[in-house]
């Protein structure tokens, strides 16, 4: 009967240790970019690699006009001189902070640049508040 319980409990220790030794799925608030990005011009070279990004939100904003309501961050310049986009579509943004809370901060952006059919913007879409960090306020 002993051998048993330790056998059984022998298993128990290995398949906890197995489970924690898998690779976790790979998204984008589990993996670690190697560097970050500082120059916008850069982020064109990384298209759908997972980087993050360090820079200042000179523009937060809400658009209730469009399809999915999105919350646009304008990273460095405003639309349309930005090189990319960073959006938060409605159906995440009850986890983020109004939109407004990001204006002129100095926030890392952790995703993917993707460019949308027929479109020569790249864009970074947040799914998870895990995806960006307020450094602090934005450097005159």
């Amino acid at each position: 009967m002993m051998r048993i319980f330790f056998l059984m409990l022998f298993w128990m220790a290995w398949n906890n240790l197995s489970a924690q030794t898998t690779t976790p799925a790979a998204d984008s608030t589990r993996e670690r970019p190697a560097f970050i990005i500082t120059d916008p011009k850069e982020v064109a070279n990384h298209e759908g690699e997972l980087i993050s990004i360090e820079g200042c939100i000179v523009k937060a904003s809400f658009n209730e006009r469009l399809k999915g309501k999105p919350i646009f961050l304008d990273m460095f310049a405003s639309y349309p001189n930005n090189l990319f986009s960073v959006v938060i579509w409605e159906s995440n943004q009850a986890e983020f902070l109004p939109a407004l809370e990001y204006n002129q901060k100095t926030v890392r952006i952790t995703g993917r640049p993707m460019r949308k059919k027929n479109q020569e913007r790249l864009s970074i879409e947040l799914h998870n508040p895990k995806q960006i960090t307020i450094l602090g306020p934005c450097k005159s």
